[in-house]
């Protein structure tokens, strides 16, 4: 019987680190699975490796990268791939404030962040599991009643779309009932913490998060004295003073082909347009949904020779200048 192999990918330039992930994975070699471990050093190094495998792990070290969403941005785009979502990222970062100012990784497909020096191969475990055992159909797992957990489990969620009094949140977690509570930090010293959830929308395995909640802000009244209890003047206060970082119109496009090097020249098309949001689908299907989840502005069909770029890019150009005129 012969071996499969899987691809750990480490995408930055500290050597010590890179064979730290080399002499982890060695360990992991068995009679079916080899581990082959490589090191690029860049995001787009890394997409053109990705392109032609399926099983895969990628560690990217955030460590000396002074913009962290440009160095990631090529798998931003690969991960909406629908064959490639399932490819874990793991990111090393220096310390917790760190990865708290990169926190919008996470909605950009990073799943899993861990401080470098700290306990390496426990997060190597966790990365490992992530990437090959969770989609194991023998996992079982015990559920405990009666317990009184000494902390409180917590999930990044992130506001895509708000209203005067509404918001729409993409999240990892489903809601359990109808009372939501999220910390919300309008100001420095003013957290909200209480919501009703209005709709819930699962969001498929192409987009960054699972869920997508519609959550209606419960305004409190004036007899009301909660500290965390929402006013709605509190409210419009905050849209008055951001008002300014709202007005953003970023166009979306979706594309179906299945070329090869179609990811690694989207990537770069998205650093061309970087107020254009790109959607690749490999074939089209009847009754897509995610066409619908997706919204497109502009759908761009049969992606396979090189004059079907240059018709994109034209297309875009034209599309652009009527779109944010």
């Amino acid at each position: 019987m012969s071996k499969s192999t899987r691809i750990i990918l480490y995408v930055g330039d500290q050597r010590d680190i890179f064979l730290l992930i080399c002499s982890y994975f060695k360990e992991r070699d068995d009679n079916f699975t080899t581990y082959d471990c490589r090191q690029v050093a860049s995001g787009q190094e890394c997409l053109e490796v990705l392109e032609s495998e399926l099983d895969a792990l990628v560690i990217m070290d955030f460590c000396e990268v002074e913009d962290p969403i440009q160095f990631m941005q090529p798998l931003t785009i690969f991960k909406r791939w629908k064959t490639k979502a399932s490819v874990a990222v793991g990111g090393i970062f220096n310390n917790k404030k760190q990865i708290k100012e990169s926190e919008v990784l996470f909605g950009l497909g990073l799943n899993y962040a861990y401080i470098k020096g700290g306990d390496d191969v426990q997060a190597l475990n966790s990365l490992f599991y992530i990437a090959y055992e969770d989609a194991s159909p023998c996992l079982d797992y015990a559920l405990a009643k009666g317990f009184k957990l000494p902390f409180r489990p917590k999930s990044l969620g992130y506001i895509s779309e708000f209203t005067t009094n509404s918001f729409l949140v993409d999240k990892d977690f489903k809601s359990l009932n109808e009372e939501v509570e999220m910390e919300l930090d309008l100001f420095e010293d003013f957290t909200a913490t209480k919501f009703s959830l209005a709709d819930e929308y699962d969001m498929g395995a192409r987009f960054n998060t699972l869920y997508s909640a519609h959550l209606q802000i419960e305004f409190a009244s004036g007899w009301e004295a909660d500290e965390n209890a929402m006013f709605e003047d509190t409210f419009t206060s905050w849209i008055g003073m951001n008002q300014d970082s709202f007005i953003e119109k970023k166009g979306s496009v979706l594309i179906y082909g299945k070329r090869r090097g179609l990811g690694i020249l989207l990537s770069s098309m998205a650093n061309e347009y970087p107020d254009i949001d790109f959607h690749l689908i490999e074939e089209f299907e009847e009754d897509n949904q995610e066409m619908i989840k997706i919204a497109p502005d502009l759908v761009f069909f049969q992606m396979e020779d090189e004059q079907s770029f240059h018709d994109l890019e034209r297309m875009l150009m034209t599309w652009k200048e009527c779109l944010f005129r």
